[in-house]
């Protein structure tokens, strides 16, 4: 076989399967309705899915990595800012969705990967939490009721 990447340099193997990254996610999730995280192995999901354990780790780091990447594929766990809202309705709004989003197979067991794995509680902090737009517009709720506060009180 002879791919390229976009850097010329020759890459290893087949290329991506799209239909395979399906199959993997699918049975990745199917394992976990009926399995705990701990017992998920990459070999169970391989069998699973008829992909080899060469085309998940293609895809994927490890188990921790494939788990975040599928919840966060198949959740929409963004932070959505009402600006007709009080800063603390849009967070309390925001903690509804995650508890939600949180109290779902996967969300469980990511919750107990990232016990286990900070990495991996960096990575959903990062994609959560650290979503420059939400922040800005936070700030600059805070500051518009606070310049309506004070012309109130002049």
């Amino acid at each position: 076989m002879n791919t390229h990447t976009k850097e010329g340099k020759r890459s290893v193997g087949k290329p991506r399967n799209e239909s395979s990254k399906a199959a993997i996610i699918s049975s990745t999730i199917k394992l976990l309705e009926h399995s705990s995280f701990a017992n998920l192995t990459i070999e169970g999901i391989a069998k699973d899915a008829g992909a080899s354990k060469a085309t998940i780790y293609r895809w994927w780091k490890n188990k921790e990595e494939l788990l975040l990447s599928i919840y966060l594929d198949v959740t929409d766990l963004s932070v959505k800012f009402n600006p007709l809202l009080s800063v603390e309705e849009n967070f309390r709004q925001v903690i509804i969705e995650l508890s939600r989003v949180l109290d779902s197979t996967l969300g469980r067991a990511l919750i107990s990967a990232i016990v286990e794995n900070e990495d991996l509680l960096k990575k959903f902090h990062v994609h959560f939490l650290n979503q420059e737009d939400w922040k800005q517009k936070v700030f600059w709720r805070w500051v518009f009721m606070q310049e309506s506060f004070n012309l109130k009180l002049i």
